[in-house]
């Protein structure tokens, strides 16, 4: 019997690293996440990996062979797992980090986005059209994963 492969998009990231887009088929290393990454993006990895200032850390990655381990309706996927502890992350702590990015870049305060555009302090938080757009935009984004968290909750 030969079962369907199939991958799902994902977010991974080591540590508190740069975090990357790729694809799980659902199976792990020692409890670790294994990714797999399109080849643009696993060229990426590999140069974010092999320039990093850990000396012993950067030489690990530096023999990196890049190869295709899955093909799956003619998309080549390269496998990133089995010795790296990578997490894959929830989409509630994948928003949490975006929202932390975005509040530094701007210099505003690490606070909910609903607090931001909703505080006594709104015109020295919220100064252009921009950030309203994007703190509003958040917040749908937050409120829709929310629901489907608690709805996909309810059906387990």
């Amino acid at each position: 019997m030969n079962k369907q492969q199939t991958m799902r998009k994902a977010f991974f990231q080591i540590g508190d690293d740069q975090i990357f887009e790729g694809f799980t088929d659902g199976s792990t290393w020692n409890g670790f996440a294994n990714p797999y990454f399109d080849y643009q993006t696993a060229k990426t990895v590999l140069a974010y990996y092999q320039n990093q200032p850990c000396k012993e850390s950067r030489e690990s990655w530096l023999e990196w062979e890049l190869k295709t381990h899955k093909t799956i309706n003619g998309k080549d996927y390269y496998y990133f797992g089995s010795g790296y502890c990578w997490h894959e992350l929830e989409p509630i702590n994948f928003l949490t980090d975006l929202l932390e990015k975005f509040c530094t870049v701007q210099n505003l305060p690490f606070i909910c986005a609903d607090e931001l555009l909703n505080s006594r302090n709104y015109d020295r938080h919220v100064n252009n059209s921009y950030v309203k757009g994007w703190l509003e935009s958040f917040g749908e984004f937050w409120n829709f994963e929310q629901d489907w968290n608690d709805t996909t909750n309810d059906r387990s």
